[in-house]
């Protein structure tokens, strides 16, 4: 992931919420820049030092992706997720504003039909895409 030009968090809304293991993983990653280090010193010294490691993934440019019934509305799900991302110091790419791009499913199948849903993603990845090129001048 650190080495990756951009990050792709593409996840489903399960019951009014984001699936626990995504949620699980952007915390883990989170309490990694929390670790210090100093060369050559014992537990309790790392745990005073001075020098805290960056987060592994700031700066990284990330859009959200997420799936939903046709009832349920994916903003409290961007809302999570994005606030997790920000904690990163990740740079998330907005998708009109929003903090990533919804698409509708409910059964297998479904989000192929979401024309809106697929277009809105396909903008959505152009924008991360740019975000990352090099510019010809």
């Amino acid at each position: 992931m650190r080495e990756s030009d951009g990050i792709i968090l593409a996840y489903p809304k399960y019951l009014f919420n984001v699936p626990t293991k995504l949620l699980s993983f952007l915390e883990r990653l989170d309490l990694m820049h929390h670790f210090r280090r100093r060369i050559e010193s014992d537990y309790i010294e790392d745990l005073r030092a001075e020098q805290v490691l960056p987060p592994p993934l700031e700066g990284k440019p990330c859009c959200l992706l997420v799936v939903t019934d046709p009832e349920e509305k994916a903003e409290n799900c961007l809302n999570m997720v994005g606030n997790e991302v920000r904690n990163l110091g990740m740079k998330l790419i907005l998708f009109d504003s929003q903090l990533g791009a919804h698409a509708i499913g409910k059964l297998r199948g479904d989000i192929p039909k979401d024309e809106k849903g697929i277009e809105d993603c396909t903008k959505l990845l152009r924008k991360l895409i740019n975000s990352v090129s090099p510019r010809n001048g």
